[in-house]
Order: C-alpha cells, then structure tokens, then sequence
C-alpha cells in the first residue's frame, strides 16, 4: 500500500510539474491565467494528450490547449504557446528520465545479480579433486556471487 501512496505523490509532483511549465509558457507569451482555471486546463489539456489519436501529443493537445485558455488570449498566440510547451514538456520528461536512470539501472542490475546468485547456486555444491572436498558458493545481501571456498 505504502508503495502505491509513492507512486501516487510521484504522479501528483509530475502533474505540478506540468501546471509550473505551462504557467511558465502563458506567463513567457503575455497571457494571464488565474490559478484555479490554470491547473483545471493544465489537468484536462493532459487527460486530453492522451488520448492515442495524434502522432507524439501533436494535434490534439494543441486544440486542446487553445479551445481552454480561448478566454485569455488570441488562438495564434494560444497556439505559439502550446507548441512551446510541448517542447518544454519533452525537455521536462528527458530530464526526469536522465535524474532516474541511475536508480533503475541499479534495480535492473541488482535483479540480474540475484538470478545469477541463484543460477550459480544450483551448480555451488560440485566434487573436488581431492576425496571429501566440496565447494561451497555464498551469496551476499544484493544477491552477488561472493565467494568460492573448498572445504574438507
């Protein structure tokens, strides 16, 4: 539960995230949004990008944009600001990307490493050269192969 209450603050800080950017953009273009109406649109621009009938956001969020923030600007401007944003917004993604390569790169290899501890595991107990020797295999806590010991 605790991890879908993460995920669920995660999604909440990338949604502010979005409302930030876009306010960025209007303010850029001149336009003046009140805050209220700025993360209703922001939200529904969103909900609306998602939907999978334009090529990489294009198109549909850009009618999206303009049909919600009519009332504070011209169409061309509207337009201008949204195509920025779009730009912005891919930035935006990218960066996040980058800042949490590292944490699942990690994930991934620490899983690639377990499998190769268990892989390794089953073929840890062989016969020695010598009567009555036998080789042991540990793993450590990250699921590593750490060491190899022949034991009498």
């Amino acid at each position: 539960m605790s991890e879908l209450v993460e995920l669920g603050v995660l999604r909440l800080c990338f949604l502010g995230s979005f409302i930030a950017l876009a306010w960025a953009a209007l303010t850029a273009f001149g336009v003046a949004v009140p805050i209220g109406d700025l993360i209703v649109s922001v939200c529904a621009v969103t909900l609306i990008s998602t939907i999978p009938v334009s090529v990489a956001g294009l198109g549909t969020s850009q009618v999206a944009f303009v049909y919600f923030f009519r009332h504070w600007a011209d169409d061309e401007t509207l337009l201008a600001c949204s195509l920025a944003l779009s730009g912005g917004l891919i930035t935006l993604r990218a960066a996040i990307g980058i800042v949490f390569a590292r944490e699942f790169t990690r994930e991934a290899l620490a899983a690639q490493e377990a499998a190769d501890c268990d892989e390794a595991g089953a073929l840890a107990t062989a016969d020695c050269d010598e009567p009555g020797a036998l080789a042991t295999a540990d793993c450590d806590e990250a699921g590593a192969l750490a060491t190899v010991e022949a034991t009498d």
